[in-house]
């Protein structure tokens, strides 16, 4: 596997026209140092297929914006450029299509991660029941049990909780207010329970907001997971609608 392969990969899994990252952030998705070129030369940040890195980011269909070495930020975009389809990665992994916003038709089968909600009843229930005090969890209950084969529950305080599990208290941990390496972290967590549980030779629909899947993508990407996340890129409202189409 080549160096900047997770780069790559990070960037076939966003979503996003723009991203903008710091140095320090693309030497987590790495998991290695950038040499002492990237903070000192400009032309290594060329959108340059002869160099490793510039192949990186082109492959994945961007191109570099604009690179600042004093505050270490750099900004792709996406290039409209075919991206490659020779990917450094498993079989398994290049089967892994990049995610679309979001689709106006029910999708089934594969296991769903349906995320925790703040509102929650007040005394000790099982995983499935705890949170039935939202009208979101509700709908994104009942579609999962409709839809998919299996469902779990992304749970801030307790990672991957499987909705028959042992009664669990009410909590008020939050990922809202939470910072990139928390939710980094808390992803770790989950992507491990979910091969602890075999999960990851399923497609997975992911029915949570961006800051339950955050942290999870690049890691789902990085192994050539299938996902799919249904409502990405509607507002709460829509949303709520697009189940209602369903259940």
């Amino acid at each position: 596997m080549g160096k900047y392969d997770p780069l790559e990969r990070y960037l076939r899994s966003s979503e996003k026209e723009k991203i903008e990252l710091k140095f320090e952030e693309i030497k987590e998705i790495l998991g290695s140092s950038l040499p002492d070129s990237a903070y000192i030369h400009n032309p290594w940040w060329a959108n340059d297929e002869t160099h490793s890195q510039g192949r990186a980011w082109l492959n994945a269909g961007y191109e570099i914006a604009s690179v600042n070495l004093r505050t270490q930020k750099v900004t792709f975009i996406e290039s409209g450029k075919t991206r490659s389809p020779k990917e450094k990665m498993s079989p398994k992994a290049k089967g892994s299509p990049k995610q679309k916003k979001h689709t106006n038709e029910k999708v089934t089968g594969g296991i769903a991660l349906v995320s925790c909600t703040k509102k929650k009843r007040d005394q000790r229930s099982k995983p499935k029941e705890l949170y039935m005090a939202s009208a979101y969890f509700q709908k994104m209950r009942r579609y999962s049990e409709k839809y998919h084969d299996d469902w779990y529950i992304l749970s801030v305080k307790h990672h991957l909780l499987d909705p028959e599990g042992p009664k669990i208290g009410p909590y008020d941990d939050t990922l809202k207010d939470a910072t990139k390496e928390e939710k980094i972290e808390w992803g770790k967590k989950v992507f491990r329970q979910l091969q602890e549980e075999g999960l990851l030779d399923k497609k997975l629909y992911i029915h949570a907001g961006e800051d339950y899947y955050q942290g999870l993508l690049p890691l789902l990407a990085e192994e050539g997971v299938k996902y799919e996340i249904p409502t990405k890129g509607l507002r709460i409202g829509k949303t709520m609608s697009w189940y209602n189409q369903y259940i």
